[in-house]
């Protein structure tokens, strides 16, 4: 895919880019490590309401570490954008635009410029969709449409996103949008994060 494809594909859709790692609690102290790294990583400054520690404690019951996704202005925590009570970063988003999933019954779809790959119980692998394309709903609310097949034999998915806070049911994990899958008319409902990530 050529980069005005992925122009198209994505302009009228657009989240901020988010740093992947480890956000731990030691003592009332909160440090953020950048998955992958091999240092103890960086004091951050908590400012909004204590809601980094909060998190943790509430996932981990105390001190501890917890997988997020998060913007960071210096030093200071400026949004936290997903936390999970998974204990590492291997289960964060992939490296692509979204990442939207729901439960009873499971389904996941990452999305990624102008292709998305749906997972359900029955299809594991996933099957992909493609030409797909964003049109921007309202200030924070967005639509995903893509097709797989051709003609008669097309089937269509499209996938909203709402930028609001959103739990799953099952982990328990904090996501920065509500999201509504649509599958050959039948709607289904869960969250979603963007997987962009801060260079």
């Amino acid at each position: 895919m050529g980069k005005d494809s992925f122009l198209r594909a994505t302009s009228a859709f657009h989240a901020p880019s988010s740093q992947a790692g480890l956000l731990a609690l030691t003592a009332g102290e909160l440090r953020f490590t950048a998955c992958g790294a091999r240092d103890a990583g960086t004091r951050v400054r908590d400012v909004r309401d204590s809601e980094g520690v909060t998190l943790v404690r509430s996932f981990r019951g105390g001190d501890g570490s917890i997988p997020v996704m998060l913007r960071l202005e210096g030093d200071s925590i400026a949004e936290i954008r997903y936390a999970s009570p998974e204990e590492s970063c291997d289960r964060l988003p992939p490296d692509g635009e979204i990442e939207a999933r729901g439960n009873e019954p499971f389904w996941a779809v990452q999305v990624d410029a102008d292709s998305a790959r749906l997972r359900v119980p029955l299809m594991p692998d996933g099957v992909v969709f493609t030409h797909g394309a964003w049109r921007r709903l309202a200030d924070s609310a967005w639509a995903y449409e893509a097709r797989r097949g051709e003609g008669n034999t097309s089937e269509f998915l499209e996938l909203q996103l709402t930028e609001t806070r959103c739990f799953d049911s099952m982990s328990g994990a904090r996501y920065s949008f509500k999201a509504a899958l649509v599958r050959e008319g039948n709607p289904a409902t869960g969250c979603a994060v963007e997987g962009r990530r801060a260079r």
